[in-house]
């Protein structure tokens, strides 16, 4: 009974996982269009370019959160086909995923390495 409950949680949490990841790619989205308005309107002389850096932080931020999500949902379908059951004597999917995020969270696909706490 316990196992169908793991099964059941995990679900749930693929949903959550599924809801989070548009919200923050909505966000990503929209940071990234800010970000080029702001540049823009620096390049016309009609803004700082502080703006300009806070819109790129701002878009920052927003794509970590994206690949953050990203990285939990993949985590909990690894954890899905774990708690489904794994053949004999194969690497648990759970730590493979835990491996990914680790990686992941080292290095960025925009060339900048951030370090979180």
């Amino acid at each position: 009974m316990s196992a169908f409950r793991t099964v059941a949680d995990t679900l749930v949490s693929l949903d959550e996982d599924a809801n989070t990841l548009f919200q923050t790619q909505r966000a990503e989205a929209a940071a990234r269009d800010a970000q080029g308005d702001t540049d823009s309107r620096y390049r016309l002389g009609a803004t700082s370019f502080f703006v300009t850096l806070t819109a790129g932080q701002q878009y920052q931020n927003a794509h970590i959160q994206s690949v953050r999500a990203r990285a939990s949902r993949l985590a909990d379908t690894a954890a899905l086909f774990d708690s489904m059951g794994n053949p004999p004597g194969a690497q648990t999917a759970a730590h493979l995923a835990t491996e990914w995020l680790r990686a992941a969270d080292s290095r960025s696909t925009d060339g900048y390495t951030y370090v979180y706490p």
